[in-house]
């Protein structure tokens, strides 16, 4: 039993080191045009594992201007940055991934530290026939 484990750690471990070799494909900090309109630019890309559940990608985006948009606009970018960044990413994973998170947000933060005063927009998608599927909480 240990050594599956020590086996499943290396090739984790294998398969880690070439997404951070390929990905991202948008380099960090060029400029897209959303749906919306709006300029904004990847921040990061990242893999991480849920206990139990599998493997999360958080798909983080700069958007400036994010506090000029409508909620549907909002809506339709995060659908748009998840189908644009996400499930490409997803695509080099062994399997799908549990979740694609997209965190959209005026200014960049460090993940996991408190933003006040930063508008943001957190939504969370599964997948389904290579489309992202939003899950309401």
């Amino acid at each position: 039993m240990i050594r599956w484990a020590a086996l499943g750690a290396i090739v984790l471990a294998f398969v880690m080191a070439a997404i951070w070799i390929v990905w991202p494909r948008q380099p960090v900090g060029d400029v897209v045009i959303a749906p919306s309109g709006q300029a904004v630019t990847i921040h990061e890309v990242l893999f991480e594992e849920d206990s139990g559940s599998g493997m999360w990608i958080v798909v983080r985006v700069a958007a400036p201007n994010m506090e000029d948009l409508t909620g549907d606009q909002r809506h339709a970018d995060l659908v748009w940055a998840c189908e644009t960044w996400g499930i490409p990413a997803g695509e080099i994973l062994s399997r799908p991934p549990e979740r694609i998170i997209v965190q959209m947000m005026a200014q960049t933060f460090p993940r996991g530290e408190p933003a006040q005063g930063i508008t943001q927009n957190i939504e969370a998608y599964s997948l389904s026939d290579a489309s992202c599927i939003w899950e309401l909480f």
